[in-house]
């Protein structure tokens, strides 16, 4: 399937060993932006209902650089305080192709509620 960003709620030091898993709690509010997004004629990432997101890269303009060596992939972890801070400093305001609007109001929403449910990301 690829590369994916997906959330999680555990120490970032633990992911490798619990996984990106956030439970019940959470993916009921993933399955709400979901709805949420679709309710305003958005297609939204179908990753999302299980709260990972596989449109990411449309994270990197926003927040000004690479997430992810393509070159030499390996996983990237940011912890909750982390995306706190990408969230605040992230730069919307960039333009997209047409073909890329849902992706582009997914990522940014994943991001959003990631960082208000305190939730880390972990791409891989």
């Amino acid at each position: 399937m690829g590369i994916s960003a997906h959330a999680f709620d555990c120490k970032p030091s633990e992911v490798w060993h619990k996984g990106f898993d956030v439970g019940k709690k959470y993916k009921v509010k993933f399955e709400a932006l979901r709805k949420k997004l679709e309710s305003n004629g958005i297609d939204p990432d179908f990753q999302l209902e299980d709260c990972s997101l596989h449109g990411w890269h449309i994270l990197e303009p926003a927040i000004g650089k690479k997430i992810l060596d393509r070159r030499n992939p390996g996983a990237v972890v940011w912890s909750s305080k982390t995306v706190r801070e990408i969230n605040k400093n992230a730069n919307w305001n960039f333009e997209i192709d047409v073909v890329e609007i849902s992706t582009y109001w997914s990522a940014r929403w994943f991001l959003q509620l990631c960082a208000e449910l305190n939730l880390g990301i972990y791409f891989e």
